[in-house]
Parts: structure tokens; sequence; C-alpha cells
């Protein structure tokens, strides 16, 4: 890839700001960066620091990097903020490698795929259980919020017993020290019961289930597990403090979409399954408000419309409780976003980072992400 990096993004920082320009027309104040490296810091400084800069920025340091656990001293904590260390406990089910205990059915389609039927069980985590408590036992005397990518029910498993170990020995456990599991597609209820027991967030996410459900429930794995991938309906009773997440560009960044999903139970061409995960729309929209910042530890300062905010808000069209549920995310329109009392210009942002880019001022290394890891 490297030798055509430079000519595929000639610009680099405007390429970024689109992108943040294509949430906030979604409605999307505050985000997270996932997959963070010391390289973006300048990046991330120019997209966040210009008066029209759209989206609030946390983020969390890839604990693959050997620097994971330094610190960042950002020009506005306000906009940009290093918040946690993120770990990725297993894979994706779309090409089989989540740390499951159930195997994917013997289907065409997971032929053609060339997935392994499995189980995987432990053999697909990226990490073994010594290696887990090795660096949490590293990152967690300083304070971070560790989260953690995980899909299948097994990696939640193994995630919670090493996230358990690490809080008692930090006394940490009954704090609010919020730490995360990312995604958990094909995790159980039981288990959301027990991250809520030991002060853990949960995130999930609708896009599975928005652009697959169909492929999950009855192709890819037998009803009982594909009919409940993403289990909004047990995290909610189970008292979580949930957030939806869109995972970058993997999915279209829609929360208004998300919210319908969760309320309506149906994907993309119509079919509901695991109609008993339907969520109200008071649920789902907190997922996509003050949940999600609370998860970022920034729910005294964003998240909701109260004295002492930042009053970051989204303004719609239309009321969202009268919206047809299963038109909500056409029906309802987003019309602008507001950061700190004040209506975001877009267009102006735009032609701000421009002018950074034209300056110089922030260069943006192409090649280093890719040099750093080669996988």
């Amino acid at each position: 890839m490297l030798p055509t990096v430079k000519d595929a993004v000639p610009h680099p920082l405007e390429s970024a700001a689109k992108w943040l320009q294509y949430m906030a027309g979604f409605g999307i104040t505050a985000t997270s960066e996932m997959t963070y490296s010391t390289n973006m810091l300048k990046g991330y400084e120019a997209l966040t620091t210009r008066p029209d800069s759209p989206v609030r920025m946390s983020l969390y340091h890839m604990a693959i990097d050997s620097d994971a656990g330094v610190q960042v001293a950002s020009p506005d904590p306000a906009m940009l903020r290093k918040q946690g260390v993120k770990l990725w406990a297993d894979g994706s089910p779309w090409v089989g490698s989540i740390a499951s205990s159930f195997p994917y059915l013997d289907t065409p389609a997971v032929q053609h795929a060339e997935i392994p039927l499995g189980p995987g069980g432990t053999a697909m985590m990226n990490y073994s259980r010594v290696e887990l408590d090795a660096l949490l036992a590293k990152y967690a005397p300083m304070g971070w919020q560790m989260s953690f990518h995980v899909n299948g029910d097994v990696g939640l498993d193994i995630v919670l017993d090493a996230y358990e170990e690490a809080l008692v020995n930090n006394n940490l456990m009954g704090t609010d020290h919020r730490w995360r599991v990312e995604h958990c597609g094909g995790c159980r209820g039981d288990q959301f019961e027990r991250a809520v027991a030991m002060g853990v967030t949960i995130s999930l996410g609708p896009f599975q289930y928005i652009y697959w459900g169909d492929l999950l429930d009855g192709t890819m794995f037998e009803p009982a597990i594909g009919s409940q991938w993403m289990r909004w309906g047990d995290a909610v009773r189970a008292g979580a403090h949930l957030s939806f997440h869109n995972d970058g560009p993997v999915s279209p960044p829609i929360p208004l979409l998300n919210i319908q999903t969760a309320i309506t139970r149906t994907t993309d061409t119509g079919q509901v399954h695991g109609a008993n995960q339907i969520i109200g729309i008071e649920d789902a929209l907190k997922a996509e408000t003050i949940g999600a910042a609370y998860m970022l530890h920034r729910d005294d300062e964003i998240g909701s419309l109260a004295v002492g905010k930042y009053a970051d808000l989204v303004e719609l069209s239309m009321d969202p409780y009268l919206a047809e549920p299963l038109k909500l995310a056409t029906e309802v329109k987003v019309q602008g976003t507001w950061r700190s009392g004040r209506k975001i210009d877009l267009d102006a942002y735009m032609q701000q980072i421009q002018a950074v880019e034209a300056a110089g001022t922030h260069p943006v290394d192409h090649a280093a992400p890719f040099t750093a890891h080669k996988c």
C-alpha cells in the first residue's frame, strides 16, 4: 500500500475533515477514535481546534503501541483528550475469527466465505489470559479507562474474568472506572448482568444487525444465536449504561437509523429477528446521548442539556417520539448541529482545514501507521 497512499489520499487532513463533516451531518457532536496512535496527534489537533470544528474527540490508544500509556497534552481538552487504552480480544464474525462457544452453520454462504465451522473458542483469542493480565496490570495503575473489542461469548467471559482480577488487584472494584466492552454481538444476557455488576459499560453496534441480521439468523448461525445478535434488550434489562456505535467507516454513522432499528428490530430488508430485544425510544435515545457520554466519562459535560454543560445539541426537523417507528430515520431530518451553544458552519470548517493543510503547519505522516503496524 505504501507506494500508493500519498496518491490515493493527497490531502489527508481534508479527507479526515470530510468524515467529521459527514458525521456532523447525521447529528453527531462527539465521538471516539478507538484506533489511536501517537503519529495521529498532530492531525487530530488540527481537526478539532478550528473555530467550526464540529465533533469533540476522545482518543483510545491501541495497546499494541509501546507508548500506549503516554499522556497527551491537548491544546483544548474540551475538544480533544486521550481517554483510554484499546485492545482486541477476538476478531470478526464475518471471517470466522470470533471466540465463541457456538459453531457456524454448514450453509453455502459460510462455505463460500471459507469460514471454519468451529466453534473457534479460545483459539480465536488474540491474547492468552496471561498476556491480558499483564496488559491490564500495566495500564490500570496509570488510571486509563480500558476498552475491549469482543464479539464472541467465550471472548467476553475471558475479558470479564481478566477485568475482575485487574479491578480487584488495583482496588477499583466498586469505583467509577467505567471500563468498556465493544460490539458483543454474539454475547449472552447473563454476561451483561455480570458486566453491570462489575461497573463495566457496554457499547453495542446496531450496524451488525441492520446490514447482516438476515444472514446472521439461519444462514451463519442457528436462530437461537443469530436472531439474538446484538442483545440491546437484554442490556437495558440488565441495567447497563448502554451506548450505540457505528465502527467508523465500516457502516454509515447514522444515529437515527440506530434508534429506528433498536425500537423495531428491523433489518435493512424489512425483516424482524429477535423481537424480544426491542427497546423503547427513550432507552434508544439515551444510548446515543447520555449513555454514550457516560461511557466517555463526559456525562458531566455533554450528552444532555443542563446548566453547566456545553450546550452541544442536534437540531431535528420533528420530534422523534412522534415519528413512525419504521420511518424514523427518513422522516426525521438533521438540520444542524450546535457546539457550546453555537451553530456549526460545516462549509466554514472545511475552509479552515484547507487553510491549515495549505500552510503545512500540521503535517501528516502517511507512512507511519503502515510502517509501525505491518498487519
